[in-house]
């Protein structure tokens, strides 16, 4: 196998582990999706959906940027094979997030009336901010653990964590909203949090950690050195929860908790197609780019077939949340969210150029390019809200999936801006083609889902969904090569050899090429 047929399958493994397990982990979640759905209403998702918005703009401001940087920090320590210097890395990063941990939980407890009259307009939610404030503490005593298992890329581990306790959590949050209706959107948030941690604390347990003593002082000099990158961290999440707080308060108060509802049923659904591809990211991808990022060849190669490989398991989930979209919501939620139908066509297009960035994204973090990353984040947020402010005045809630598409397009293109200038990192043109076909495919479904009528919406919306898939299949099929076990299985089905070549120079020409070098066969 070639070195870059390896590189892709070594990026579709930690994809399919991670991302297999995440997409389990959110048909887990569909289901407590559909059953609290069923039991509290649209009013009851939206007030959800602002507590847990208002909890992690707490967690924003008194994170300091320290969980993202744990991974690059433990990943660092762990690619230098020094097991002390490991130990006393993840020592020092348990003490400094369990003290934010506890600053944001003391936050929302000094802040809960202003956030509850920010959010609703009265201070009646303002206790229940406060209790909620306690999964700020336990969420960061498990983003520890978690960045441990993914910093030393124990992959299978993480994935397993993240799947037992989704299934775990599922169970507790259905049977607490069956005792307590409504009343139980706190304590189901803390006993997910409780639940996630208690599995990221079993299977931590697993990485032998040699036994160091870890000073104060040192712990303090840890925390100053990962500041700078940690402080740009800080701001993008204050910029990110802020805005969506935001987004949500304006909704809550102009339109209804019914219509905040709605987009919760959105947002959520369009989590589910983006966190399967970008879960595998966040978990493989960025510690090993911060490993070569030294070397500009080799991590924008990298970089480029981290993008194709997102555009190619995406795509096809994509299409079908853009194309059927109302059916989507009305089998997970159920009929009385026919309005986030419209909601999630658009932001299923937003959604696509939010993957497609990311692995651009990741340069400026593994640079620890912390002004560079701190002004891409404040432009895509403006812009992101002041498009909302105006069109959600103009045309009602679909407002804010306009302006959700906009801003991540922006986004787009200010990574790309900034990878070529921190490593001259920049897509490749088999990577660009293959990003504006998936961007014309997921436009047309969704035109044709707003625009055109149900027959013919469902009509095109398939024969787009299929050829999707096919165009997702030919991809893989080319970039893993027949030494791939995928590649293989996907063989043994008749006609499949002739319709999903393992080598096919035609396939550039028609957008779907892989990045190739020349030491690997030259441009096709």
């Amino acid at each position: 196998m070639s070195e870059h047929k390896h590189s892709y399958g070594q990026i579709l493994r930690s994809s399919s582990i991670v991302g297999g397990a995440q997409a389990i982990n959110y048909a887990i979640g569909l289901v407590r999706v559909k059953v609290v759905a069923l039991l509290i209403g649209p009013a009851g998702v939206g007030f959800l959906g602002a507590y847990t918005s208002a909890i992690a703009l707490v967690g924003a401001v008194s994170d300091f940027g320290a969980s993202p940087s744990a991974i690059r920090e433990i990943a660092t320590a762990h690619s230098g094979r020094n097991a002390e210097e490991l130990a006393r890395t993840f020592a020092m990063l348990r003490r400094i997030l369990l003290a934010t941990g506890a600053i944001g939980w003391a936050l929302a407890i000094l802040f809960c009336s202003p956030l509850s009259e920010w959010m609703t307009g009265s201070r009646e939610h303002a206790w229940p901010i406060a209790i909620a404030g306690s999964t700020l503490l336990i969420n960061s005593s498990n983003g520890v653990q978690a960045s441990l298992l993914q910093g030393v890329r124990r992959i299978g581990d993480y994935a397993r964590s993240n799947l037992i306790g989704a299934a775990l959590s599922c169970v507790a949050t259905i049977a607490i909203f069956l005792l307590m209706g409504e009343s139980g959107i706190v304590p189901s948030m803390i006993a997910a949090s409780v639940v996630a941690l208690s599995c990221s604390a079993y299977f931590s347990r697993r990485v032998a950690l040699a036994s160091v003593k870890v000073t104060m002082a040192e712990t303090w000099a840890c925390f100053r050195k990962i500041l700078g990158l940690s402080l740009a961290m800080m701001w993008n999440g204050i910029l990110w929860a802020g805005l969506d707080m935001t987004v949500r308060s304006l909704i809550l108060r102009q339109f209804g908790a019914d219509a905040a509802g709605n987009y919760q049923a959105a947002w959520t659904l369009t989590g589910v197609f983006a966190n399967v591809v970008l879960a595998g990211m966040a978990s493989d991808f960025y510690p090993r780019l911060v490993g070569m990022i030294g070397d500009r060849p080799r991590a924008t190669r990298v970089i480029n077939q981290q993008t194709e490989i997102g555009v190619l398991l995406s795509l096809p989930s994509l299409l079908f949340a853009a194309s059927f979209a109302p059916y989507v919501v009305k089998i997970l939620y159920s009929s009385k969210f026919d309005a986030a139908s419209e909601l999630l066509t658009w932001m299923a297009f937003g959604v696509f150029f939010r993957l497609v960035c990311w692995p651009m994204w990741y340069v400026q973090l593994a640079k620890a390019a912390s002004y560079w990353f701190a002004a891409t984040q404040t432009i895509s947020v403006g812009v992101q809200a002041a498009l909302t402010l105006i069109l959600l005045e103009r045309f009602g809630v679909v407002g804010a999936a306009y302006a959700y598409v906009c801003a991540y397009m922006i986004q787009t293109v200010l990574v790309l801006l900034a990878g070529r200038k921190l490593i001259g990192a920049s897509w490749e043109g088999e990577t660009a083609a293959l990003v504006l076909l998936g961007a014309a495919l997921i436009g047309g479904a969704g035109a044709l889902r707003l625009y055109a009528s149900e027959i013919v919406a469902n009509l095109g919306g398939g024969a787009l969904c299929l050829l999707g898939a096919v165009i997702s299949l030919r991809g893989l099929a080319y970039r893993l090569g027949d030494e791939h076990r995928l590649i293989r299985l996907l063989h043994k089905l008749p006609g499949a050899r002739l319709l999903f070549p393992s080598q096919a120079p035609a396939i550039a020409a028609q957008g779907i090429g892989a990045s190739q070098s020349s030491a690997d066969g030259g441009k096709l």
